[in-house]
């Protein structure tokens, strides 16, 4: 392979062949190639060169791949280039670094999010998938966390609805990490943005908004319950209409969980309605649903009924 390798890399004098020669130093992790990010003589050449160092990372199973700081520092500038190809390629080589456990310390957070405000509006959805990608990391260093937590907690009551729902997302996703305590310190401060994607017509902000209100039920029920119980109607009206499964079914349960919670006996039956016509509709995800809507009317013994034709018309073993 090193012959073949060393073969490319002499004939590497057009961007057909550098790419070539790029994707077997990337297998062989042949660090030379890497000299182009630094270099950047070529716009095309040096995406090709962000790219390899991403795949380089791959099977890090001994993270024994540990690329220098000018190299990494580079590619964090590149984020915000003025080159679309640069800026994609940036991304994604900084996603797979972080998967692979190569970009993951608090410093390297800190150099990601000090870019955000020159980031390209088109890039911003990237951007928080590279937070979201840290977040997925098994024992993110706690300050890596805490930078990530930060800059969302100071973000998310951005005028920009677009901006809003990644934060919340994220917020979503660090309820059901072991940052649990951070989301409880700040669920009724997250509140108004979480109300703006509630009653947003965007299905995909709904979703987004839903699964906060549910989560901070289930963290913190006493400091949200003032401000939740207002949309139990939305849920109740969203869960009722012909849309998308993902939506009715979070509406469903977004309702259950403020209608059990707080006991709001006066629309029980709403809810019960609701459980059976997603157990009547026989589709996998809306009987699931049903299935965990139950959960939160166990003092109910209608919900029980319900909950058992969910299990006759579900193979789940979630459900079941």
């Amino acid at each position: 392979m090193q012959e073949l390798l060393d073969e490319f890399k002499q004939r590497a004098g057009d961007d057909a062949s550098y790419a070539v020669y790029a994707t077997l130093a990337a297998v062989e992790r042949d660090e030379d190639v890497l000299q182009e990010i630094t270099q950047s003589r070529s716009a095309v050449r040096t995406a090709i060169a962000v790219e390899a160092l991403g795949y380089m990372s791959n099977n890090n199973d001994e993270l024994d791949f540990d690329p220098s700081d000018e190299v990494t520092d580079q590619v964090v500038e590149f984020l915000v280039s003025d080159d679309p190809l640069l800026r994609k390629s940036a991304f994604d080589c900084l996603e797979l670094l972080i998967e692979n456990e190569v970009f993951v310390e608090a410093g390297n957070v800190e150099q990601v999010i000090s870019q955000f405000a020159s980031i390209h509006t088109e890039d911003i959805p990237l951007f928080f998938e590279l937070l979201d990608a840290w977040i997925g990391v098994e024992d993110l260093d706690e300050q890596a966390m805490e930078l990530i937590f930060d800059f969302v907690y100071l973000t998310i009551s951005d005028e920009d609805d677009r901006t809003a729902v990644h934060c919340v997302r994220l917020i979503n996703r660090m309820a059901l990490s072991d940052s649990t305590e951070m989301v409880e310190a700040v669920t009724e401060d997250a509140l108004p943005a979480v109300e703006k994607l509630v009653f947003s017509d965007d299905a995909s902000s709904f979703v987004v908004g839903a699964e906060a209100v549910v989560r901070f039920i289930d963290l913190s029920p006493d400091s949200v319950g003032d401000e939740v119980r207002k949309f139990a109607e939305v849920g109740a009206d969203r869960a009722g209409r012909h849309g998308p499964v993902e939506g009715r079914s979070m509406a469903g349960l977004m309702l259950a969980a403020i209608v059990g919670q707080y006991q709001i006996k006066g629309m029980y039956g709403r809810v019960i309605e609701i459980m059976n016509d997603f157990v009547r509709s026989k589709d996998g995800k809306l009987i699931k649903a049903a299935a965990k809507m139950g959960g939160y009317l166990l003092d109910e013994p209608k919900a029980y009924q319900s909950l058992m034709e969910a299990a006759m018309h579900s193979r789940d073993p979630k459900v079941l």
